[in-house]
């Protein structure tokens, strides 16, 4: 298992706080957070990522991208010094 992040946007119609409790049942899914914290504009305030622990991440996020209230999920690009 390694710890990883998720990126995802929800939908504009979503229910914040009942979308990300459901997103936070899934197993592996250790904590949601919104990806600006404070953001008053409403596009960015709808952006989060969540970390998690799971033996496969891809399998995660095809749950993510798979839930009716999620515009869009993806992995980060991983990132190594040049």
């Amino acid at each position: 298992m390694s710890l990883e992040t998720i990126h995802f946007k929800l939908r504009d119609l979503a229910t914040v706080d009942e979308s990300i409790a459901r997103l936070a049942g899934i197993a592996g899914v250790i904590a949601i957070e919104p990806l600006f914290e404070h953001e008053t504009d409403p596009e960015l305030a709808t952006l989060y990522v969540a970390k998690i622990n799971a033996a496969d991440p891809d399998s995660v996020l095809q749950e993510f991208s798979a839930d009716p209230a999620v515009e869009f999920a993806e992995a980060p690009p991983k990132r190594a010094p040049i």
